[in-house]
């Protein structure tokens, strides 16, 4: 790298572009319409006449929680692209707007009531949460025609780089476009045998690089700081991987330590009371929300009936906790004798996804009915009576077959340390991903950092991604769920 003749400087709108700063924009309009639409709901809903000086208040509360959310990073891609962190930080930002908001009012003779704050931070939450999930899903859609997109160079050609240039290939809703691997040339990686050697400077800009990403684990002390202070006097935007992949970005917080840098990971302390508050979150919800649906499941079962006469549920043998065999329930989708057809079928059509797992996003084997069941997520809601049962959780990894189980390894098998649940992790952030790859390393990552609060921003980001689905349309799948979804 010695030697090299450092180029012009670019600048951070050089590096962004006009896309990146009108698809900013077109968030924070977003966001401004949807928050404000639930302001001014709350103002009749809540107790006591429409005064100037409450919708002033409503107005306020709006305008501080967008104010919260530029604060929160929720409009740069670090965060908005990882589903479970924006959640979070967009729920929490609403309800310490709608908490300031009540604290400063209650300072001033303002007419502010509880009832109010509670209904329009309530009303937010509700309506942030689905406005970005129907923002996700037109992204998406943009950046599966070429739209919105970020070029980005992978530097170090180290077998860590594999599971990076894997990823940026699976979740083309990122928006990534990798131009190549800088590094030492070898055999031995995916990333090795891409690999050129190059000045990473020149080569950024002549490819048109916009974005670099350091592979940590290539290079030594001293050669990471020296490339760091090159690439941010190039004016690129620098990202480096963690030395570990298996920790969750909300647990790694970076600190001085005697002025260095280094990553604090918050301690997982799985207590017993955890585990119990967890249990009655299963058993209170899941029974309300079984109550709740109780109609709708009469109308399915009925239409189910009506449609081929065949038995409304379809029960099958599980793996559930402790490796403890059990008879999930799920709506009947296919039709009777579909299991006897699943050889034949893969056999003529193969299977979209990878590994031990199979399944067919267009599966011919489908009633008319069942299509739209397993679309909507619909034919899952028996499962509540898993849950309230406690074969189930509302939210852990999705509970595999025998056979499946069977071929995962020996990590993978650690799924079974929890109870497998009706949603989870991987179902929010890759089930369209073919890969097993990010079933494996998502499943894991749920195991190894599972908390109630986890379990609440997915339980939201699985409404977010079902009715996303249902308005949006499902963005046509490289492959879809296994069969032990």
């Amino acid at each position: 790298m010695d030697g090299a003749v450092e180029p012009l400087r670019l600048t951070p709108q050089t590096w962004h572009g006009a896309g990146s700063r009108r698809l900013r924009f077109r968030l924070v309009i977003t966001d401004l319409c949807v928050v404000g639409a639930a302001w001014a709901i709350s103002v009749p809903l809540s107790t006591g006449p429409v005064t100037t000086e409450r919708v002033a208040a409503a107005v306020a509360s709006a305008a501080l929680s967008l104010l919260l959310f530029a604060v929160a990073g929720l409009y740069r891609r670090r965060v908005a692209a990882v589903r479970t962190l924006e959640i979070a930080r967009t729920v929490r930002s609403v309800w310490t707007a709608s908490l300031v908001a009540g604290v400063a009012c209650a300072t001033v003779p303002v007419s502010y009531g509880i009832r109010q704050a509670l209904v329009g931070a309530a009303i937010s939450s509700v309506t942030i949460v689905l406005g970005r999930g129907l923002f996700r899903y037109w992204l998406m859609r943009q950046r599966a025609a070429g739209r919105y997109r970020q070029r980005i160079l992978i530097l170090g050609a180290h077998i860590a780089a594999d599971e990076w240039i894997l990823r940026f290939e699976e979740h083309p809703e990122l928006g990534f476009d990798l131009l190549g691997v800088l590094g030492e040339p070898s055999a031995g990686s995916v990333a090795g045998r891409m690999a050129v050697q190059r000045d990473p400077v020149e080569w950024a800009f002549e490819r048109g690089a916009q974005s670099v990403l350091v592979v940590s684990q290539a290079f030594e002390r001293d050669e990471v700081t020296e490339l760091l202070q090159r690439l941010d006097r190039a004016g690129l935007y620098v990202q480096m991987t963690a030395p570990s992949g298996s920790v969750l970005a909300s647990r790694l917080r970076v600190q001085a330590l005697v002025n260095q840098p280094v990553m604090f990971v918050d301690p997982i302390v799985t207590r017993r009371l955890q585990l119990v508050a967890k249990r009655v979150v299963d058993l209170s919800l899941g029974l309300v929300l079984l109550v709740s649906v109780a109609p709708l499941l009469s109308a399915v079962a009925l239409a189910i009936k009506v449609t081929d006469r065949g038995p409304v549920l379809y029960r099958q043998t599980r793996v559930g906790r402790d490796g403890l065999s059990f008879t999930m329930l799920k709506l009947r989708t296919m039709r009777v004798g579909a299991e006897d057809e699943l050889e034949e079928v893969r056999a003529a059509q193969g299977s979209d996804r990878e590994g031990p797992l199979f399944k067919l996003a267009y599966d011919p084997r489908f009633t008319r009915i069942g299509r739209f069941l397993d679309r909507t997520s619909i034919n899952e809601l028996p499962q509540l009576l898993n849950v309230v049962r406690g074969e189930m959780s509302l939210v852990g990894p999705r509970p595999a077959l025998l056979s499946e189980h069977e071929d995962f390894d020996g990590d993978l098998r650690r799924r079974v340390s929890v109870r497998p649940g009706i949603t989870g992790l991987w179902q929010i952030e890759a089930r369209e991903v073919p890969s097993f790859e990010s079933y494996r390393r998502l499943d894991l990552q749920y195991v190894d950092n599972w908390s109630l609060s986890m379990d609440m921003v997915i339980l939201v980001a699985t409404v977010e991604t079902v009715l996303g689905r249902f308005v949006v349309g499902e963005r046509k799948p490289s492959g879809g769920c296994p069969r032990s979804c």
